[in-house]
């Protein structure tokens, strides 16, 4: 009977794939970390954007049905602090216009004043800067436009 032939670099080899092992898992966890990051920007993304049309809503709800003859008409200023107040999550800063990243503004006109059977307009803008740390500079303008008319 004979004994089986050994090999000689048989650590070496082990030692090898082992670090073989390590360069590949690297390269693939930069890969997956990467597209993580992705998948969260592009859901935080959708849900600002969410966030701004729902706050345009609210706030064309709230001018239209506080005209002038309200008991407290709608204003600018305070369609933008409702503005504000709908942006949970967006660690907005005021700014009109919209500059900056985060900057979130709500510009209101009327047409051609704000008493009844006239239109109001409303464009809330919000500059989204995403999270990812290899896109530090990259800034995308969400906007969602309204438009209603103030009932008698």
């Amino acid at each position: 009977m004979s004994m089986p032939m050994r090999n000689k670099g048989g650590k070496r080899a082990r030692r090898t794939a082992r670090g073989q092992a390590t360069t590949e898992f690297a390269l693939i966890a930069t890969a997956l970390v990467m597209l993580l990051f992705g998948v969260i920007d592009v859901a935080y993304a959708i849900y600002s954007y969410n966030t701004v049309c729902y706050a345009a809503g609210m706030a064309i709800r709230y001018a239209s049905l506080n005209g002038a003859s309200s008991s407290s008409p709608a204003t600018s200023t305070t369609i933008q602090s409702l503005v504000m107040s709908m942006a949970n999550g967006l660690e907005a800063t005021s700014a009109c216009p919209a500059s900056g990243a985060r900057a979130l503004c709500a510009s209101t006109t009327w047409n051609p004043n704000s008493s009844a059977g006239s239109t109001v307009n409303i464009v809330v803008t919000y500059n989204f800067q995403p999270f990812a740390p290899f896109l530090p500079t990259a800034v995308l303008a969400l906007s969602s436009t309204q438009q209603m008319v103030i009932p008698d």
